[in-house]
């Protein structure tokens, strides 16, 4: 026997066109599905979004409606962090005074029981 009969399969690549084709055929049909999934996933999401924002669960919307309402919600959602944000500086403030007037009251009873 040969050396050439225990070689590798060495071939150029370049194989026949009907090969080719179907490579290429093969690959089309791969990114063709992968595309579909992605944007089956993103219809997936503008879905799940709807349910979050869509008060009116039988009003139908567009796309660009979702993202409006979903960014009203984020909005409204940051507004209200704000002012829950303001209420607990302003309740601990209370609490700082009110914890400084029990301190007074304390030191107030301690020196007249001392006395």
């Amino acid at each position: 026997m040969s050396e050439h009969d225990y070689s590798d399969y060495e071939h150029d690549d370049l194989g026949s066109p009907a090969d080719d084709s179907d490579v290429k055929r093969h690959a089309r049909a791969q990114h063709n599905a992968l595309e579909r999934r992605r944007r089956d996933n993103i219809k997936d999401m503008y879905q799940s979004i709807k349910e979050v924002v869509n008060e009116a669960h039988n009003e139908r919307l567009s796309r660009s409606q979702i993202l409006k309402k979903t960014i009203d919600r984020i909005e409204n959602n940051d507004d209200k962090l704000k002012q829950l944000e303001n209420e607990v500086r302003q309740l601990e403030k209370e609490i700082a005074d009110n914890q400084r007037k029990v301190d007074e009251e304390k030191a107030k009873i301690n020196v007249s029981s001392t006395s």
